[in-house]
């Protein structure tokens, strides 16, 4: 298993608002094969950047 925390920034085309997002995925690796990947976000930072 591998747990990663990654920085994703962006821009909304609607408002033009940055945003910036810190997911953090979670990966499970067999025999060198990817079997699982889970991707967990705090939606908070994108629905302020919308406007909400």
């Amino acid at each position: 298993m591998v747990i990663v925390e990654y920085t994703a920034r962006g821009t909304v085309t609607a408002t033009g608002a940055p945003f910036e997002q810190r997911p953090v995925a979670v990966i499970r690796v067999r025999d060198g094969q990817v079997v699982s990947y889970r991707d967990y976000i705090n939606p908070l930072p994108l629905l302020k950047a919308l406007g909400g």
